[in-house]
């Protein structure tokens, strides 16, 4: 494996000596696999920022309070969106999360939810170190590969009216 900045497109091990490239097809194919991993760690991170507005929904909805809520100096009650249709006051279902909408009923709860969020995350920790190990290869083509990927990650954050693609280190 090289140690060196490089633009090798054969003969190179990429994080493990299974995933060994011999052609050029299977450069394009693992270059290819490189920008969706980056391209799903950005959208995951969306993701997981979704669940985070969902578990706060949730919590506030089921009369649940997070430990940084002081009691002090509210004077009137918080207003809560609603769990279910039933719960929809007029021009509230558009500010339900959406993602509450896409997950199965039996894991809206709290408990539940915080559980999908740090599974979620487990992931996105996972897809960040192996992104780190590509990028220990110095290989510029798939340096170019991981940043395209999360900036096409990031334009998709943004398309869903989002500002979850802060830069984190991948």
């Amino acid at each position: 494996m090289s140690m060196i900045w490089n633009t090798d497109t054969r003969g190179m091990c990429i994080v493990h000596r299974a995933w060994h490239v011999k052609t050029e097809k299977q450069f394009v194919a693992s270059l290819l696999a490189v920008f969706a991993v980056a391209m799903c760690y950005e959208v995951l991170k969306l993701y997981v920022k979704q669940l985070e507005v969902a578990i706060a929904h949730t919590q506030g909805a089921h009369g649940l309070r997070r430990r940084d809520d002081s009691p002090r100096g509210r004077a009137t009650p918080r207003r809560v969106m609603p769990l279910t249709s039933e719960d929809v006051l007029e021009g509230d279902s558009n500010k339900r999360p959406a993602i509450l909408s896409r997950m199965p009923h039996a894991l809206r709860t709290p408990a539940r939810l915080r559980l999908v969020r740090s599974g979620m995350y487990g992931v996105q920790v996972a897809l960040s170190c192996f992104l780190m190990l590509v990028m220990m290869t110095y290989n510029a083509w798939l340096l170019g590969a991981i940043v395209v990927g999360a900036m096409a990650g990031a334009y998709y954050a943004q398309e869903q009216n989002t500002g979850s693609h802060a830069a984190l280190c991948h």
